[in-house]
């Protein structure tokens, strides 16, 4: 997000980098600090103007056609209804989502909320149930999440999340070591199920992955453009695993088209189908070691920040 809330990281262009470790400590802070005047009144009026202005967009009704699309291939298809509906098939759904920020401030993260609430109204039939977790979130939050139905995860993963089932993943504008994190996770466990299964002498064709990347759709900053945009030598310090992922995913941009430009800009729907996978699995699958970076260079907020 465009100011540098949780986990999210948007440079524009000519900026210069800062020290995130001194930035994470300084939302700590802020956190710590919290007012403890905040207005649960104004907040819902606020939240409810927001939500109108992205329900009634183009941009919902577009997105929510291509994002339904991706997840429709997580099912067989005679199960599901329109796009224009909600989902009515034979699997469940969970929807994790890291990096809102302090939406209880900040209007770009609060836009970003009402699209989640939205997606959570839309799935309803299916959703198991909403993750959700930015360290920044305050006391006041974490309660205005929880009366929307959304469980706040109780610790940072720092995006080391493993997609047992279909899973809708919502990380806007966030730093791309946390992508590169939760592709790992992903990437790592498929891996490990494709391995015990031809150890079991099952064929190839006959591979079930059941948890994984094949079973995540990720809505997120375009993967296509950070390896455009970013020298490789620099994108492999915090984003080697969307480095080796990005031929071999599909990627479908939003549209840009919402009234404020600056909410969801740059963002693309992620999906891994399973059949690109085990076409790439030896490229893929060389070399996972669990990522590591350097301080300097890590762009949200790790688990064992504290507050000085």
């Amino acid at each position: 997000m465009g100011d540098d809330y949780g986990f999210s990281v948007v440079k524009k262009k000519g900026q210069r980098g800062r020290n995130k470790a001194s930035m994470a400590g300084k939302m700590l802070q802020s956190k710590a600090n919290e007012n403890e005047d905040f207005n649960s009144e104004k907040f819902h009026r606020q939240f409810n103007s927001c939500l109108q202005d992205v329900r009634l967009s183009n941009f919902f009704h577009e997105s929510f056609e291509i994002i339904i699309e991706e997840l429709r291939a997580l099912w067989q298809p005679e199960v599901l209804t329109s796009a224009s509906q909600h989902i009515h098939a034979t699997e469940n759904i969970d929807l994790l989502c890291y990096g809102l920020g302090n939406f209880s401030s900040c209007p770009i993260a609060r836009y970003q909320l009402c699209l989640l609430v939205l997606l959570c109204e839309k799935l309803a039939d299916r959703c198991l149930t909403c993750l959700v977790y930015d360290p920044v979130f305050t006391n006041s939050e974490i309660d205005i999440l929880n009366q929307f139905g959304f469980k706040v995860l109780p610790e940072n993963e720092e995006g080391r999340y493993v997609c047992l089932r279909p899973t809708l993943a919502f990380l806007p504008h966030c730093g791309k070591a946390l992508y590169n994190n939760l592709i790992w996770s992903n990437l790592k466990v498929t891996d490990d199920q494709r391995n015990s299964q031809l150890e079991n002498n099952s064929g190839q064709d006959n591979l079930t992955m059941e948890a994984g990347l094949p079973n995540l759709v990720l809505i997120g900053n375009s993967f296509s453009k950070m390896v455009e945009r970013t020298l490789t030598s620099e994108l492999k310090k915090t984003g080697n695993y969307i480095i080796k992922i990005n031929p071999h995913m599909k990627e479908v941009p939003l549209p840009v088209t919402f009234v404020h430009t600056d909410v969801f800009n740059d963002l693309a729907v992620h999906s891994f189908p399973k059949k690109q996978l085990l076409s790439a699995a030896k490229k893929l699958c060389t070399d996972l070691t669990e990522p590591v970076y350097a301080d300097e260079d890590v762009e949200f907020i790790r688990k064992n920040t504290t507050v000085k």
